[in-house]
Order: C-alpha cells, then sequence, then structure tokens
C-alpha cells in the first residue's frame, strides 16, 4: 500500500509495493504518439505526479516550459502599443507553444487563490497650479487664442488676489520669502497656518498611478511511491531549477561570457481531464522568480533505499509578464471561467 503523506519514518526503507496501481507514462499516449492529456510530442513526454491519480476526469495543472521571446521595440499596427513578452512567447511562428521545452502535469495545488490589484495614489494640486495648468491646455488647444488665453488667466489671477482670502495668502508668501532669506526655514503654509488657521486648499483627490503584476505562490507535496514516481519528482525538480536559470552558452566565439540570456518562461494553464477548467482562472505567460525545496516535509529527514526523500514539499512563486487590461477579460483566452 502507498505511504500516506506525513507517516512518521526513520531510517532507509524501501519503497511501498504500489506497482499494480501505478500505470508508466507510456499507458497515457494515444495511437499518434502524442500524450492523451495533452499536444506533447512523442519525443517530449510530459513529467507527470503522481502518476496513477491524473486521470481524464482530473483537475490538474499543467506547466509548460517556453524559451523566452524579448518583445523588441516595434509598436502593434496603427497603435503606439509596444509588443510584450507574453505576445512574442505566444508567437505561434516562433515554433516556442508547438515544440515547449518540457511539460509538467501537477495535482491542483493545496491552497488556490487569486488576486487583481492597480495602483492608486493621492495627488494635490493648488489653485494657482490648476490655473496655470488650464491655461496651457487652452493653449495647446486653441493656440489661436493665445491673447484672450492669457488676457482670461491675468484677470483671474487678479481677480483671486483682490479678494480677503487671497490677500492673506499673498502675505504669507511674502512673509516667508523675508524669513526665509534671514536664514529662517518657514514654509508660506506654516505662516498661513498660523496666522489665520486656514491652509491653501490642496484639493486632495485619489488618482490612477499604474497597473501592477499578478505574482501566484503553488506548493506541491510529493510522496514517491515507487523508484519511477521517485525519479519523475527528481526530474520535475530539476526541471524548474534549470529553467528558472539565466544561460550562459547561448553566446559563442570571442564575446562569449559578455552576455547572459533570460532564462525560460511558463504557460500554465489549470485543467479538467483534457479540457480547459471551466471555472479557475486563466494565466498569461510567467517567470519563475523562486523554487524552494524542503526535503523533510513531514519533519524528519527520511530517504528510501536509493536516497530519495520520503516527503518533499516544492514552493513555487510565479509573476506574469504583462498586466492585465478590461480587454482581456473579452479575448478567446480569457476561457469560459472568471476569466484571469
Amino acid at each position: 500500500m502507498p505511504l500516506a503523506v506525513g507517516t512518521p519514518v526513520t531510517g532507509n526503507i524501501n519503497y511501498a509495493s504500489s506497482a499494480q496501481n501505478v500505470k508508466p507514462i507510456t499507458n497515457y499516449i494515444n495511437n499518434s504518439g502524442n500524450a492523451s492529456l495533452t499536444n506533447a510530442p512523442k519525443n517530449n513526454l510530459p513529467l507527470r505526479y503522481p502518476n496513477a491519480q491524473l486521470e481524464d476526469t482530473t483537475d490538474w495543472l499543467e506547466i509548460k516550459v517556453v524559451q523566452y521571446k524579448p518583445p523588441g521595440f516595434s509598436t502593434q499596427a496603427g497603435t503606439l502599443r509596444f509588443g510584450t513578452g507574453t505576445a512574442a512567447v505566444r508567437n505561434k511562428e516562433s515554433g516556442s507553444i508547438k515544440n515547449p521545452i518540457r511539460y509538467i502535469h501537477l495535482p491542483i495545488p493545496k491552497q488556490l487563490s487569486d488576486g487583481n490589484s492597480v495602483d492608486w495614489g493621492p495627488d494635490r494640486l493648488n489653485p494657482l497650479s490648476g490655473m496655470g495648468a488650464a491655461a496651457v491646455e487652452g493653449l495647446i488647444q486653441n493656440p489661436a487664442n493665445i491673447g484672450s488665453i492669457l488676457q482670461n488667466a491675468y484677470n483671474t489671477a487678479v481677480g483671486t488676489v483682490q479678494t480677503g482670502e487671497g490677500q492673506k495668502a499673498v502675505t504669507a508668501g511674502v512673509t516667508s520669502k523675508i524669513l526665509n532669506s534671514l536664514g529662517a526655514n518657514v514654509s508660506s503654509a506654516s505662516v498661513l497656518g498660523r496666522t489665520t488657521g486656514t491652509i491653501i486648499n490642496p484639493n486632495l483627490e485619489l488618482l490612477f498611478n499604474s497597473v501592477n503584476l499578478r505574482e501566484f505562490m503553488f506548493t506541491f507535496d510529493f510522496s514517491p511511491r515507487d523508484s519511477y514516481e521517485g525519479e519523475v519528482v527528481k526530474q520535475i525538480i530539476k526541471t524548474f531549477k534549470k529553467s528558472m536559470a539565466a544561460k550562459t552558452s547561448v553566446f559563442g566565439g570571442p564575446g562569449a561570457g559578455l552576455l547572459i540570456s533570460a532564462p525560460d518562461v511558463f504557460e500554465l494553464k489549470f485543467k479538467s481531464g483534457s479540457r480547459n477548467h471551466p471555472f479557475l482562472n486563466v494565466f498569461k505567460t510567467c517567470a519563475l522568480l523562486d523554487v524552494r525545496i524542503d526535503y523533510t516535509a513531514s519533519g524528519n529527514y527520511s530517504t528510501y533505499s536509493d536516497g530519495t526523500p520520503v516527503h518533499i514539499s516544492m514552493s513555487l512563486t510565479f509573476k506574469e509578464l504583462n498586466p492585465i487590461y478590461a480587454e482581456d477579460y473579452d479575448s478567446a483566452d480569457a476561457g469560459s471561467g472568471v476569466g484571469y
């Protein structure tokens, strides 16, 4: 019988006898030579764990390792939008999707969540700056009316100064300048607040600043039940470690060593049997930021007779190459579930 995760074991032991339950990976290859749950080529069989449980009705995670394609500086036709690393990787003419470096099939992580965020921040604009901005905007939109635009801005400024509130602000500004020329460090806002108990209206407002890139952290438990699964787990760990590392051997000749190349990137997709998952979120192409392996996931060091740890935990941190936009939810890539 297979060992349950967390079973306390000490010393080196033999693998549990589970050969009658474990199907070799060749059992999942159809007559055309392709894996039944993917379109992986025959000479690129997927690494899958556990070997006996990922059936056609199982929910699972498909990970493709693909070569990173830099976006370059060309813009999309008729727009000022630059190309993206995601678009370059997904360009079928590049062959990256047709011939991925490796497929990895894993069970759904034990903790699963997704989150989207954008960056908003406070912004201030005092009335005088606002009037100046309005005047400049008017000049840009109607350069032929420069005379009337400047005259209106001047009249507005003079009218403001002639009011009681305007005179207080001007007095505070002049006072601070005089004090600072004598070595003091006093702002006009400080003088205005101390003398009148008021401040210049900052017109504080929350404004949109930027988009953010989504990050995902997944944790997988491995408890190999025989030597075959132990070898698969070893290859899965090695593949992730190798694929996230930068490359130095891609440049040859006298300039070798001057530049290093970007690591591979990853296409993640939740699956339900042979189809895309009907509910869970979808991903844009991701970079792998962090790989952490715990070879003593049960709290003590224990291995099988060939040295394979009995219980291994692997934590992966992915980050998407490109942000999510509202239009992405209307695309075919968003799928039939919750979208991105």
